[in-house]
């Protein structure tokens, strides 16, 4: 077995290590004792960082929500900047949402619904993912005329299409339907929207 002395670094490589394996064989196949054999550490080293398999998911789902918070806000920066148009922002936003970092997101996000122990464990996490989604959206843009109430409902909706897209990606998709939904977005999602500047 390989010994890291770097707490951090075995931390990060066992939660890496665990949303690669969801990726690839999906979390009702992901095990231990293969991301033990991956990372060449013990069930010793693992249960010193993680006091149960439920508390690496929770760590390995926690950095997913803040690393698409960041992905989200990187992009959203990028436009207020102008250094990309709306139209490479929605490319960009289609093809981050197809990721395999989101599909992992996405798949621990269904297993979080019917295990309650690992919701709780996350409940935090989420809380402030959902608010550094709605500052993301507000920071980025204004619809001119509606609340901020309302801008966050259409945000959301906006979202949902998204998380659809991502879900429709994973099972296998016809040609072009990615396609036809950004230009959908842009048509009728985005329109009447403004870019907020820095």
């Amino acid at each position: 077995m390989k010994r890291r002395n770097n707490p951090e670094e075995t931390s990060r490589i066992l939660k890496q290590t665990l949303i690669e394996s969801i990726v690839e064989k999906g979390y009702a196949k992901t095990s231990i004792n293969p991301i033990l054999e991956r990372t060449g550490l013990s069930k010793g080293a693992l249960f010193h960082h993680f006091k149960t398999r439920e508390h690496l998911v929770a760590a390995a789902f926690s950095d997913l929500l803040d690393e698409t918070a960041n992905d989200f806000n990187a992009l959203g920066n990028r436009l207020r900047a102008k250094e990309i148009t709306i139209q490479d922002f929605l490319d960009e936003l289609c093809w981050l949402i197809t990721t395999d970092q989101f599909a992992a997101f996405m798949e621990l996000g269904v297993v979080l619904r019917v295990t309650p122990k690992l919701l709780e464990m996350v409940s935090d996490d989420i809380e402030r993912f959902r608010n550094a989604i709605d500052d993301f959206w507000l920071q980025t843009f204004t619809i001119k005329g509606r609340s901020r109430d309302a801008q966050k409902s259409h945000w959301m909706i906006v979202m949902n299409v998204l998380r659809g897209l991502a879900f429709q990606r994973s099972f296998g998709e016809e040609p072009g339907t990615t396609e036809r939904i950004r230009k959908e977005l842009e048509y009728t999602l985005f329109q009447n929207v403004s870019v907020n500047p820095f």
